[in-house]
């Protein structure tokens, strides 16, 4: 477990029911409206983590759960909304209702551990790069995005579908069209 930083101040024993202060969250307002919904918090070996807000802990804190069961104080200020993600997390992240540096992680790793590497937002393509060989660039693949009218296969992201967007584009505009590639060449 790492150590408590400045935004996170206190660490505390996991609990089984809630604390006393959970209990008596209706009677403070804003604690009331804030609790059991979930906040992503930083966190130095995750980045970020989903946690549950138990209540409003001082005026600039909330009292929250962490995954590990472990209660932390930390500043609302540092606090951003969790989200909701369907199974395979979300293809074009425009859909996504909170869009901030943790719901972009999240939604990520989520794709990533199915192997599902290519993720838009709105018209920038995104690859996690798996480091190993995935069945997506086959021949089969790749005819599925040369069905002549440009959609490929059910919206999701590939680079093949990129490709041709951008190849389409430049044939209707008759004007040329930019990629900026951008590359982490670091292995894990």
């Amino acid at each position: 477990m790492s150590a408590p930083t400045a935004e996170t101040t206190a660490l505390l024993s996991p609990i089984v029911s809630p604390t006393a202060e959970h209990r008596n969250a209706s009677r403070r307002p804003s604690a009331l409206s804030l609790t059991a919904s979930r906040v992503y918090i930083p966190d130095d070996n995750e980045v970020w983590v989903e946690c549950i807000v138990l209540g409003q802990a001082e005026d600039d804190h909330l009292r929250v759960r962490r995954p590990d069961g472990m209660l932390a104080t930390v500043k609302t200020s540092v606090c951003l909304n969790a989200l909701e993600y369907p199974s395979t997390g979300y293809s074009d992240m425009t859909a996504m209702s909170s869009l901030h540096e943790a719901s972009i992680l999240v939604n990520l790793r989520l794709r990533f551990q199915q192997n599902l590497i290519y993720t838009h937002i709105a018209d920038i393509l995104i690859s996690v790069n798996p480091f190993a060989r995935l069945p997506i660039y086959s021949e089969e693949v790749r005819d599925l995005f040369l069905t002549g009218n440009g959609s490929g296969p059910a919206t999701q992201p590939h680079i093949f579908g990129f490709a041709d967007h951008i190849y389409r584009a430049m044939r209707r505009s008759n004007q040329s069209q930019s990629v900026v590639i951008r590359l982490n060449t670091s292995k894990r």
